[in-house]
């Protein structure tokens, strides 16, 4: 009775369109950046090199690349074709919304106490990843080494993480100025 109720609900997910299931991500990377609002006491507790910028500087790149997550889902899902919304969406979020998450899970178990978006990462980001490249895979609308490319590019990126141990990872640096000159455009205030 289990299985065939776990067959039918299998069967009735990937039978979901692709174009309305690939919204979960970045629903679920808006709960993320949510969590992660007051992230910059702990990121400068944890990192020797952390870049300091303000709380609005953190706030507006938060913001920022939620609606990116969003403008990015909307555009693919104007492409022609369900494939080429799959080839623009997994880029975004598996170098993204996943590999942070990873970032996140590695920090909870490394540093004592909470870090900071683990619970999102855990709970929301890295399922909901999974479970839109399961459906895509398993109707064939993107190839498998595409998406098995981009999850090892993700791995790579957390044993960048994992090596700079006590640092800031790469390309934080630059992410947090962008976002300290983005709230000075926006807002006259760094």
């Amino acid at each position: 009775m289990t299985q065939k109720i776990y067959h039918t609900l299998v069967g009735q997910f990937a039978s979901l369109p692709f174009r309305k299931i690939i919204w979960i991500v970045p629903v679920a990377f808006t709960f993320h950046e949510m969590e992660e609002w007051n992230i910059m006491p702990w990121w400068l507790d944890h990192f020797s090199n952390a870049t300091v910028i303000s709380d609005l500087a953190l706030r507006t790149w938060l913001v920022f690349i939620t609606l990116i997550g969003f403008l990015w889902t909307g555009i693919a899902c104007l492409l022609p074709t369900v494939r080429a919304t799959g080839l623009m969406v997994f880029p975004f979020f598996v170098m993204i919304p996943f590999s942070n998450s990873l970032q996140h899970v590695y920090w909870q178990f490394t540093f004592e106490g909470y870090a900071p978006a683990f619970l999102s990462c855990a709970i929301l980001n890295i399922p909901s990843v999974l479970l839109v490249s399961w459906h895509a895979g398993r109707n064939r609308l993107v190839n498998p080494i595409f998406l098995g490319t981009l999850f090892v590019l993700a791995i790579l990126y957390l044993l960048g993480t994992i090596l700079e141990s006590q640092k800031e990872p790469a390309f934080f640096h630059e992410i947090l100025t962008f976002s300290a000159w983005l709230a000075d455009h926006l807002f006259g205030v760094t």
